[in-house]
């Protein structure tokens, strides 16, 4: 028998047939050890395999693998995990391959696992990292290590040659990982088998800094990354992904100028290879430093053209470092220099690698609705997102309200409902409103669920405050505030005697950029002139000028400059805006206003903003510049003059 299947599971009846279905032609044994599933698990496993072994969990890794081993009969052993699948193709050559080897000697092949990382907007991307996956059965071969377990001959180390077939791996994505409560268990272990001499392995601290990075406690992953990288090898088959950890938990914990030492010691051994560049451009955008940033992601963009003609990998750890992340921060960069054509090219192309990021496609929407015809906006979006798809009608007509798109959303609206998609009622609210439709569009509607935000801004427009009856909080305060704006509209706009002064802050924001998305300006006026407070204002101006509505935002903010009532974040927009429209001193005093006003991040961009827009030598500048060292005196080490 060639190849032996060996797996341990627990409860894993929502992966166990995907993983079984992809290797089941690959392998000629399936030999399952069971640490105690209380679901389908076994029933499912069943009907592939009937080498199906029960051992007692001891919260140990290797000590179920070598059960799962010594049932093996195969010259060769392929491991997987449940949440694993291979690739569909090349299973005859990698049988081949096996076939001639010699499997009576300690050997084995390095396997790809792309891990399918999962992301707060709901969107994945993959990492890739090596894994000792494929081994052949020679006596004496077992593994070591409760956990991250490890594989070894009688005598020592195996040696492994890597070979470019794949695993997919699945289990880290954010809704399979906490089901899991795999940092909980992980660290258990780890922390049950720490010892003085494990503290000195530089693979066990390695793996304990991950894990308390999944954890959220940073400056003990950075201790224990700190202790694997002083005792680790450019060798060793962690040694990469070391570097790319300490990098982003340095970043994480707002440590930029130690992620970038590391980064450009990493870049003088890969220059070859996108990882360390983008993250170089990632750390100069994080100051500021627009220019410097560009450069660096457009490197990698080059790298990944060059190397993809070569026919070679782009890539050391993560793949989106290659064009994604390049194209998703060029494309934010764009944003805030008002290049207009440049967001769009980088918006698209972010979007060809990635179409499930919809907060991009809204990025796009929102600009393209600024400035283009809804012909010209259809035509790009549809090529993105082909309508022959019905849920891509759907994902178009969402982001039409979301942007408030009138025309695009008549569009899709009617193909929605012939298609059956799942339109909510919220959807359908938002929709009547961008419309226009009559308050009788709204009969027979159930509006528990709509947000309370989008209920006020119906009960406001309709004159009607019993559609806020179903409004689960404040419901007093909110129905008296929609009846004083009603009551101030029909007296055409003059303030009541005895109005209430107050509103709850956030929904008051909420309500306001809703009103802007709607183009209800003389609704937002009214709520505006009578109840929003500097505060309100401030945030507002910020929304509005991430989605391109700047002459709404600059108005805002000129009557905050003109009331002294800037914040930071204002301080800075306004003093960008000036510098991008040549009045350098104003701009610069206004810039310096936010680096007093602001907390870190809110400061940290300050002088690179400064420098980006073309200040770099004056004298404004370079009295700003020594300020700005004052407050972050490690800022030195960047390209600020």
């Amino acid at each position: 028998m060639l190849l032996s299947l060996c797996m341990i599971v627990k409860n894993e009846e929502r992966v166990l047939a995907r993983c079984l279905d992809s290797v089941n032609a690959l392998v000629d044994e399936i030999i399952i050890v069971d640490t105690g599933s209380t679901d389908r698990t076994k029933a499912i496993a069943s009907r592939y395999t009937h080498h199906i072994y029960d051992y007692e969990w001891t919260n140990d890794f290797a000590a179920a693998r070598n059960e799962s081993i010594k049932h093996a009969t195969g010259k060769w052993i392929l491991v997987l995990d449940a949440d694993e699948y291979i690739q569909p193709d090349q299973h005859e050559e990698l049988r081949r391959l096996l076939q001639s080897r010699d499997a009576r000697k300690p050997t084995g092949f390095m396997l790809q696992i792309m891990n399918i990382l999962g992301s707060e907007n709901g969107l994945n991307h993959l990492m890739e990292s090596p894994g000792a996956r494929l081994f052949s059965k020679t006596p004496g071969v077992h593994y070591v290590e409760p956990i991250h377990e490890q594989i070894r001959a009688a005598n020592g180390a195996i040696p492994f040659e890597n070979i470019t077939f794949k695993i997919f791996h699945s289990g880290y994505t954010d809704e399979v990982a906490t089901e899991k409560q795999k940092t909980k268990r992980n660290l258990s272990i780890l922390e049950n088998i720490k010892s003085s001499t494990k503290v000195r392995e530089p693979y066990y601290c390695f793996v304990l800094g991950n894990e308390y990075v999944n954890g959220d406690n940073l400056s003990q992953a950075i201790k224990y990354y700190r202790k694997s990288y002083n005792r680790s090898k450019p060798t060793d088959a962690w040694y990469n992904h070391l570097i790319d950890r300490m990098i982003t938990t340095f970043m994480k914990q707002n440590e930029y100028i130690e992620a970038l030492k590391l980064v450009k010691a990493a870049q003088k051994k890969h220059i070859d290879v996108v990882d360390f560049y983008c993250l170089e451009g990632i750390i100069l955008n994080h100051y500021g430093l627009y220019h410097e940033a560009k450069h660096c992601l457009e490197r990698c963009l080059e790298i990944a053209d060059q190397r993809e003609r070569d026919n070679k990998p782009y890539w050391l750890i993560q793949t989106t470092y290659g064009r994604l992340v390049p194209h998703q921060l060029l494309a934010d960069i764009a944003r805030k220099s008002g290049d207009l054509h440049q967001l769009v090219h980088h918006t698209m192309k972010s979007l060809q690698y990635q179409d499930n990021n919809y907060t991009m496609l809204r990025i796009l929407t929102h600009f393209l609705t600024l400035y283009e015809t809804t012909d010209s906006i259809q035509a790009l979006i549809e090529k993105l997102y082909p309508t022959d798809k019905p849920f891509n009608l759907f994902i178009l007509f969402k982001t039409a309200l979301a942007c408030g798109n009138t025309e695009l959303a008549r569009l899709y609206y009617p193909q929605c409902i012939q298609h059956d998609l799942p339109i909510t009622e919220t959807d359908n609210l938002t929709y009547s409103l961008l419309t226009e439709q009559p308050r009788a569009s709204l009969a027979g509607r159930s509006l528990e669920e709509c947000p309370t935000d989008l209920l006020l801004v119906a009960a406001i427009y309709y004159q009607d405050p019993s559609l806020l009856q179903s409004i689960p909080n404040d419901k007093e305060t909110i129905i008296h505030f929609a009846e004083e704006v009603i009551a101030i509209l029909n007296s055409e706009g003059q303030p009541l005697e005895n109005a209430t002064t107050y509103a709850p802050l956030p929904l008051l924001h909420d309500v306001l950029l809703r009103l802007h998305l709607l183009d209800f300006n003389d609704i937002c006026s009214v709520v505006v002139q009578n109840w929003a407070d500097a505060e309100t204002l401030n945030r507002l101006a910020t929304s509005l000028l991430l989605i391109g509505r700047t002459s709404a935002a600059m108005e805002y903010l000129s009557v905050l400059l003109d009331n002294e009532a800037l914040n930071a974040e204002g301080c800075k927009n306004v003093g960008q805006f000036l510098l991008m429209q040549g009045e350098v001193e104003d701009g610069i005093h206004l810039l310096t206003s936010a680096l007093d006003l602001g907390d870190a991040n809110e400061a940290i961009e300050i002088a690179g903003i400064a420098k980006s827009f073309g200040t770099n030598g004056s004298d404004p500048y370079r009295v700003l510049l020594d300020r700005y060292f004052k407050r972050f005196p490690d800022a030195k080490l960047l390209p600020f003059n």
